[in-house]
């Protein structure tokens, strides 16, 4: 017997795994079955499109006189890109399109 199924016919692990696709669970629960490549994307978008509030709202309730909305914008955006930043420093990564 096959330890890895064959091109085309589903895996056993896929069967025990379904429900994390049905759910967009896929992508903060490690599976093993890597499904395709829809499924990951549709899992990411929904996930973007359920923390876009988190951005927005603040933005449009909080913009008033002291302007707490684009600061708290600001704060998200510098967070995001020093995430990465720590990331590749950390493990000594070259940046993309540098060989």
């Amino acid at each position: 017997m096959r330890a890895t199924p064959a091109p085309g016919e589903p895996s056993v692990d896929c069967a025990v795994v379904w429900w994390h696709y049905l759910l967009y669970l896929n992508i903060w629960i490690d599976g093993v079955c890597p499904g395709v490549a829809q499924t990951w994307y549709l899992c990411a978008e929904f996930a973007m499109f359920m923390l876009s509030p988190l951005v927005l709202l603040p933005l449009y309730f909080w913009n008033g006189r002291n302007r707490w909305g684009l600061r708290i914008w600001a704060l998200f955006m510098l967070v995001s890109m020093l995430i990465p930043l720590a990331i590749t420093l950390s493990l000594n990564m070259a940046p993309l399109g540098v060989m």
